[in-house]
């Protein structure tokens, strides 16, 4: 997990700022100098990261203390090693900006459906635990026809809703369960699921074409941005794909082969590959199937949420008025006898 006191806004901030400065001819220390005055650097980091500086610590040391995303820590190293910290930071600015474009419109898309579930569990908290509770000790001395047909009908509401939240709990706890296997027993279990096969292949291939692209806009060989994606540690997965794709290219496989050879991709992507090398163009295309690709999967999201939004609805309106009717109906039947 992420405990970084800096938001990926303030992330990007800082980088933007430090390659700004570096570009301009100011050296290390001056640039760390204002961005401490500027309070991009926080008021209680500020001497550690002098100290370490002064103590000849590199660049990776300063943002790895500063616990900058791990993605952003791994572009910085690799450009460390390869001697070109401003395209790196390039890079890891330009996965940022990337990140945050769907960051908002995922967070556009989830409001709406969160507020709706937060208003579900707080009504059926309200029912199952006030309500009914009073209802049963006011009604106890009346014979009430109505009010076993529509109890009933809210209990069995409420078991339903209830056995649909249990499930997302058994899901997300199995999730978080298999983030302890390998990469590669994680990809055989979800490639053998088909709905999740679909997703996790478009994620996966997302993933790689956007960062290959990223790496190769900024001059860097094939091979050598396939070996730092596969250095990768935040998804053991796509670090599993990339480190065979790095194998094969190794062994004298083309691109082409060594995507092939795989069976985790689709006749899109594979063709996509196949027309970028042969114009010379994969880069380009990379980046523009990483585009589409990421548009076409926030579309579904969304469309998915619009979905659980008109569930939801119904639900709660269906529940509002078995409430009302549960509440209505007694009453009425008690007056009636008085």
């Amino acid at each position: 997990m992420n405990t970084s006191q800096y938001s990926l806004s303030e992330q990007a901030n800082l980088l933007n700022t430090y390659i700004t400065f570096l570009n301009s001819g100011y050296n290390e220390q001056l640039i760390i100098d204002f961005l401490c005055v500027s309070k991009l650097i926080k008021r209680q980091h500020i001497d550690e990261v002098k100290h370490l500086l002064i103590s000849g610590e590199q660049l990776s040391v300063v943002f790895s203390y500063l616990r900058f995303h791990k993605e952003v820590q791994a572009y910085i190293t690799h450009g460390e090693q390869v001697g070109d910290i401003v395209a790196a930071m390039n890079l890891a600015l330009l996965w940022i900006r990337n990140n945050l474009k769907i960051r908002k419109s995922l967070k556009q898309a989830l409001t709406y459906p969160l507020v709706l579930i937060m208003m579900s569990v707080l009504s059926f908290i309200f029912v199952a635990f006030f309500l009914f509770p009073q209802m049963e000790s006011f009604l106890s001395g009346y014979q009430i026809n109505e009010k076993p047909f529509i109890f009933t009908a809210l209990e069995l509401l409420m078991f339903g809703i209830g056995c649909i939240f249990m499930f997302a709990v058994v899901c997300v706890s199995l999730l978080a369960a298999m983030r302890l296997l390998s990469g590669e027993q994680q990809l055989w279990i979800y490639f053998n699921i088909p709905v999740v096969r679909y997703y996790l292949q478009q994620i996966l291939q997302i993933q790689i074409a956007n960062r290959l692209s990223l790496y190769l806009a900024n001059g860097y060989p094939c091979l050598a941005a396939f070996r730092h994606i596969s250095e990768n540690r935040r998804s053991s997965m796509l670090q599993t794909q990339v480190t065979e794709i790095d194998k094969l290219l190794t062994a004298g496989h083309t691109l082409e082969e060594a995507f092939e050879i795989s069976d985790y991709y689709s006749d899109e992507f594979l063709l996509v590959l196949s027309f970028a090398l042969k114009n010379n163009t994969l880069g380009t295309e990379c980046a523009l199937y990483s585009k589409r690709a990421s548009e076409h999967i926030v579309i579904k999201v969304i469309k998915g949420l619009n979905l659980l939004q008109t569930l939801l609805t119904c639900i709660i309106a269906l529940f509002l008025v078995l409430t009302y009717i549960a509440v209505f109906l007694p009453m009425l039947s008690v007056f009636e006898t008085l």
